[in-house]
């Protein structure tokens, strides 16, 4: 995936504008420019190109193994690192599935967590989300149907 534009709006809109042609990341709120490196994804698209390299190369993430994604917010581009943790098979409102979990712990005081369970049988799929932030506040998603 090449993200084109990622917006947060949180408080007022702040934009993150994707500038592979001139390799340069800009941000709508003065933060210094970022370089562009292939493979930088935005803060909602990584969860859509962690399932696209899961399924390129399912045998490539065992547990253990790590995945580095350049990943931009509105203010900045940092390397996320993710971990695979494991393969259970969870029980979700569309009925159990088999997964591929990963993590990403804090890299600083009061960074969020983030697990994300991939279904294999669903094209890799993300099947559940977690965002866990420092103060105890949790996101919890969970697929609940599929639309063809």
């Amino acid at each position: 995936l090449v993200p084109r534009r990622y917006s947060d709006k949180l408080r007022s809109e702040q934009a993150t504008h994707f500038q592979p042609e001139r390799g340069r990341i800009v941000f709508s709120n003065n933060a210094p420019e970022a370089a562009w490196q292939s493979g930088t994804q935005d803060r909602v698209s990584m969860f859509f190109q962690l399932a696209g390299l899961l399924a390129a190369e399912p045998e490539r993430y065992k547990a253990g193994a790590q995945l580095q994604l350049p990943t931009a917010s509105s203010r900045e581009v940092e390397t996320w690192t993710f971990t695979v943790t494991g393969t259970p098979t969870l029980a979700l409102p569309i009925g159990a599935q088999p997964t591929l979990a990963l993590r990403r712990e804090p890299r600083q005081p009061y960074d969020q967590t983030i697990e994300i369970w991939f279904a294999p049988a669903l094209g890799y799929l993300p099947a559940r989300i977690r965002i866990s932030q420092a103060n105890g506040d949790v996101i919890d998603q969970k697929l609940s149907a599929l639309e063809h």
